[in-house]
């Protein structure tokens, strides 16, 4: 078809960069059928203008979210601080009572610029949650009109505005307001990398160009320090600087560059001396490198997060198993390099002798990244939806799948501009593409909505005169990829019903743990079986609440069933046999903690618990070992150290029984027992003095203790 442009569609046209504008057309050019690209603003464009658009998606933003967030305050929900986000807010109540450097987490092990801005928070506010929630729905707000600036700039003001009042609107982001996550800064610096990138349309050596891409380096480094896989898009930003401005001089270029480099050190440099300082190991950022790229690539992953023992995936055991386990096979101890080289080299060995394997597993965990179903792992997006009416109002079905669609259809309206928007398709496939690398989680792609939601604006916005002028035949290439995004992304991979069980269970276990009110935890417990019934840490936290309720027998089928579901679940061992060693079946409990033993052999107390049982049913060569092992792990175990000296007096040992109960007494000088132990090896020794002071300092420390108290009268002839 061939037409002659309309002043209105003028309105719509863009002029590459390099090309003079004309309101004519040449004579015999042909029109594809698809709208020309919208223009950047003109110059000359009132800037008031421009800032009310960014307002009013500020303000639509901040509204939204202070009544999600007022919402929330009026559910159960809202005192729930568990997983990741109780880590995180521990360690910023720590930052702000003084630790400012962190020494307590060495070498930084997770993103630490999340914990810090709360830090900050908490230092001038106190220690509030509600605080933290409304600095992150201003974050949310900002980056909804950063993203209507990147719009306007990239685009046109039409599709700012729709782009914008889009992030103000998209469901999951307005959730993560209310949890204590870094997903709120990740969306952040998402959109104000893109919101500084998208005005550029030719770079040199000025300093207002240089203080641009300054900043586009800071950026790129606070995304760093919450996503670190966010190093991706330095890639993006030096190959579109230098393929880009091809025709610019490399010296100019190389200043661009220069700069953004300048702008990550400024930032980086400081946490990779802090870590040098602090931990003796100089790491950019974090050292949990090698234990998620394992945690990603393994012979058992399937895309989800499942911590290296089972049931063990609060972030206060990541780091302690991901070491103690490297140890372990390398059989030394480990510095945090060497630990994350052992975990990259085991993921390695599994990438490269298993190819096919892993391929597979790559094509679904792609799949998984662009899903519909918003996976959480201690968060759950769909019972908040629930809960709130305004969220659930915003959450309608197929949310994600439907801006996915978008995306692919504005990808094929604004084809004919490939080359001023590669890189926002580059950035999109890199980050896509690291998030696939590792693991699946909501919160983990959530920074690729801003690409997403530019490029579906972008669509929309070249769609609507499509659609009013009934050009049917122009959508068909959009309408085809939109209809495969929408396919991909409704891949049936995950469901919503497994994770509306996270709401019932999360309340289940605050309940159990923090609130110690198990009665109220079993429905609730009871509830995340029914809607997930292979769900055993449910089943581990239904067995605990029943065992804290006297309910000894339901407790036990509960974990019975949770050791079934999951062999390597050492809670659910270990407690069903510290229950039973506590009411007098230590010959059933013997098998259970030696089952949990071989889980974890690095776990002192389940040794000493095994000595314990194994001593109980007469079995004592056995249970010395087990608290030889005890003590061998945990020397500072006054405990274990005692109960081997227990052992050794049973089995005649009485001089090495002595010194072990002096040296659990030298452990722990309030222990009285240790003290009463040694005054008895004493006394059977025929050395009746000492038995005398050992009995006495006993009694000094507990005088209600009736054995020592005998003793000490026997040997007084009283």
């Amino acid at each position: 078809m061939w037409v002659s442009r309309t002043p209105a569609a003028r309105l719509l046209s863009f002029d590459p960069v390099g090309r003079k504008s004309s309101t004519k057309r040449a004579e015999g050019t042909p029109v594809t059928g698809r709208p020309a690209a919208s223009p950047a603003p003109v110059p000359g464009t009132p800037v008031v203008s421009i800032w009310r658009l960014e307002l009013l998606v500020f303000a639509v933003a901040l509204l939204v979210r202070l009544v999600y967030l007022w919402q929330l305050s009026g559910t159960p929900l809202a005192g729930l601080v568990i997983g990741d986000a109780e880590a995180y807010d521990a360690w910023a109540r720590r930052i702000a009572a003084g630790d400012w450097l962190g020494r307590a987490e060495g070498v930084f092990y997770q993103a630490p610029l999340y914990s810090y801005t709360l830090g900050v928070l908490y230092a001038v506010t106190g220690p509030s949650v509600a605080a933290a929630r409304v600095l992150q729905a201003i974050l949310g707000a900002a980056a909804a009109a950063l993203l209507a600036g990147a719009g306007r700039s990239l685009f046109s003001p039409r599709t700012g505005l729709l782009a914008g009042l889009a992030l103000a609107l998209y469901a999951p982001a307005v959730y993560f307001t209310g949890i204590l996550q870094k997903s709120v800064l990740d969306v952040f610096f998402a959109c104000l990398l893109l919101a500084l990138i998208a005005p550029v349309r030719a770079i040199d050596t000025s300093p207002r160009c240089l203080a641009r891409f300054l900043a586009v380096g800071a950026g790129l480094a606070g995304f760093m320090l919450t996503r670190e896989n966010a190093v991706v898009l330095v890639v993006v930003v030096a190959v579109w600087v230098a393929a880009q401005f091809r025709t610019v001089p490399w010296r100019t270029r190389g200043a661009v560059l220069a700069a953004v480099l300048a702008g990550l050190v400024a930032v980086l440099l400081p946490v990779a001396l802090r870590n040098q300082v602090v931990g003796g190991e100089f790491h950019l950022t974090t050292s949990q490198l090698g234990p998620n790229l394992y945690l990603g690539n393994n012979p058992a992953a399937d895309g989800f997060y499942a911590p290296l023992r089972a049931g063990r995936g609060s972030p206060q055991f990541e780091r302690i198993d991901a070491r103690e386990l490297a140890e372990q096979a390398r059989e030394r101890a480990l510095s945090p390099s060497e630990v994350s080289d052992y975990w990259r080299d085991e993921a390695l060995g599994f990438i490269t002798g298993q190819p096919g394997r892993w391929l597979a597993l790559m094509a679904r965990k792609t799949a998984l990244v662009v899903g519909n179903v918003e996976v959480g792992d201690t968060d759950d997006y769909y019972g908040a939806a629930a809960a709130c009416w305004v969220l659930g109002a915003l959450a309608w079905p197929g949310q994600f799948a439907v801006l996915f669609a978008l995306a692919a259809a504005g990808t094929v309206l604004t084809w004919e501009e490939r080359r001023r928007l590669w890189h926002l398709g580059l950035a999109i496939v890199l980050f896509a593409g690291s998030v696939a690398l590792f693991l699946i989680y909501a919160r983990y792609r959530l920074p690729l909505v801003p690409f997403l939601v530019l490029l579906a604006a972008a669509g929309v916005d070249r769609a609507w005169p499509l659609l009013r002028d009934r050009r049917w035949r122009a959508l068909r290439w959009p309408g085809v990829a939109a209809l495969a995004a929408a396919a991909l992304s409704l891949l049936p991979l995950a469901t919503r019903q497994q994770q509306a069980a996270l709401t019932p269970f999360n309340l289940a276990h605050d309940l159990t743990y923090a609130k110690n009110d198990p009665a109220a935890a079993i429905p609730l417990f009871r509830e995340a079986i029914r809607l997930q019934p292979d769900y055993p840490l449910a089943f581990l936290g239904l067995g605990d609440a029943l065992h804290a309720g006297g309910r000894l027998d339901e407790a036990i089928a509960a974990w019975t069933e949770a050791e079934r579901l999951a062999p390597d679940l050492e809670l659910a061992f270990f407690n069903h046999g510290l229950a039973l060693l506590e009411t007098g079946r230590g010959a059933e409990a013997v098998p259970l903690l030696v089952r949990a033993a071989a889980i974890n052999p690095g776990r002192a107390r389940t040794f000493t618990l095994l000595g314990n049982a194994l001593f109980a049913t007469g079995q004592v060569d056995a249970a010395a070992t087990a608290y030889e092992t005890a003590a061998r792990l945990e020397p500072t175990n006054a405990q274990a150290v005692n109960n081997l000296g227990t052992a050794l007096a049973r089995l005649g040992r009485l001089d090495e029984a002595l010194a072990r109960f002096r040296a659990a007494a030298t452990l722990d000088p309030r222990y009285a027992e240790a003290h009463a132990n040694a005054g008895k090896a004493l006394v059977a020794l025929g050395r009746r003095e000492e038995a005398a002071a050992e009995l006495e300092a006993a009694l000094r420390i507990d005088p209600a203790h009736a054995d020592a108290r005998r003793r000490l009268d026997a040997l007084r002839g009283r």
